[in-house]
């Protein structure tokens, strides 16, 4: 049977599953715990049947939250009586709305709250959630373009990040988008998925709205700089060095040292897929070469396992990393390339002559589990010799 491979294997694993995780949450702007400031309701509007209908589904204090923020209206008893739709529009559709007559240079903001405005647009921004062919005409718009940008506002701010869309994350924010509440399955936000993308445009636009997204963490403890120093595209996590995005991060205060709860370093993803450019990055911000995670496993280990030569060399020669260190598991870098079936780097391990017994009958356990396998199979005519 395989020896627990305790350091990387685990780690790597847990990792790429867990950048791959999305979840399509149901888009909350102006929600509880956020910060915004609601207009006031008197009592005996209150009792109106759309605002009672609008209270029963939960959309009534956002869209007072939307009154007083966008609206600038503190009290919003006379315009809800004069537009009582307002209180019942999903608040998607208004927000995204709202952002089209921004978009457009049509009345907006306060504007709309201006008695005698014409034509009188806030009507119509409340007007058929399910048709925007009224709301376009009366603002000069065009009805498709009203529909897509409700689709987006519906889609979120993760997936605009994703999208590498800085206009509609600037619209989203100015519409009660709070990204530190928006998590996927793992607890990712925004900020992650733009730095594991590279959209530098959007990581920009979330950083301004709160500087402490630069350092925000998910569910694991990684950083938006864990994943920049890796790369995550799409499902694919491990897909290269974003370097203007990590640039970014660090410039806007990103530790270079955070760790994740398992003490994996920022340094450790970007020795895994980032190259030696993203150790080099990390180094020059003061991050450790030598540190070690809680299974004692290095740069190396990572490395190995990552399948960069050049990584290695870089780590061995420059940076004065140990490729014959164990981890607490007793596992050498080598072992860990055997085990992912890096035929690179142990080719390259043993012209170096970093090659010792024990990780030898590793490589031929590991390989007498599948003997089919010719990367296994050309691992092990590489380390038979040096039994």
């Amino acid at each position: 049977m395989m020896p627990r491979f305790v350091c990387v294997a685990a780690a790597l694993t847990t990792t790429a599953h867990a950048l791959r995780q999305t979840n399509a949450a149901r888009l909350t702007l102006f929600g509880d715990g956020c910060g915004f400031r609601a207009a006031r309701l008197d009592a005996a509007m209150r009792e109106h049947p759309a605002v009672v209908a609008a209270d029963r589904r939960g959309r009534l204090d956002p869209t007072l939250r939307f009154v007083r923020e966008v609206l600038g209206v503190e009290d919003a008893t006379e315009l809800i009586e004069a537009t009582p739709q307002l209180a019942s529009i999903p608040l998607a559709v208004l927000a995204a709305r709202h952002a089209y007559l921004r978009r457009v240079g049509a009345p907006h903001g306060a504007q709309l709250a201006t008695p005698g405005l014409r034509p009188p647009l806030l009507g119509d921004l409340c007007a058929t959630p399910a048709s925007h062919d009224d709301f376009a005409e009366a603002c000069g718009g065009d009805a498709g373009d009203v529909a897509a940008l409700v689709a987006a506002f519906r889609r979120g701010g993760r997936r605009a990040a994703a999208d590498g869309d800085a206009r509609l994350v600037r619209d989203l924010l100015a519409h009660g988008w709070a990204p530190t509440k928006d998590r996927d399955r793992r607890g990712a936000s925004a900020a992650h998925v733009a730095a594991g993308r590279g959209a530098v445009a959007v990581l920009g636009e979330l950083i301004a709205s709160d500087a402490a997204l630069a350092r925000d963490r998910d569910a694991a403890g990684a950083t938006p700089l864990h994943w920049a120093a890796c790369g995550v595209r799409g499902n694919a996590a491990g897909t290269g060095f974003e370097e203007p995005a990590a640039e970014l991060l660090l410039a806007a205060g990103a530790d270079a040292c955070a760790t994740t709860h398992d003490g994996n370093a920022v340094i450790h993803w970007a020795a895994w897929q980032g190259g030696v450019a993203a150790v080099r990055t990390l180094l020059a911000a003061g991050a450790d070469a030598h540190v070690a995670n809680d299974r004692g496993c290095t740069c190396a280990h990572w490395a190995a396992a990552g399948g960069d030569t050049d990584t290695l060399a870089y780590l061995r020669d420059v940076c004065r990393v140990d490729l014959r260190t164990p981890n607490a598991a007793g596992h050498t870098p080598l072992e860990h390339a055997c085990a992912y079936k890096r035929t690179d780097i142990v080719s390259w391990l043993v012209s170096e002559e970093v090659v010792d017994p024990r990780a030898v009958e590793y490589a031929l356990r590991v390989a007498a589990l599948d003997a089919d396998d010719a990367n296994l199979r050309a691992i092990t005519g590489m380390l038979v010799p040096n039994i």
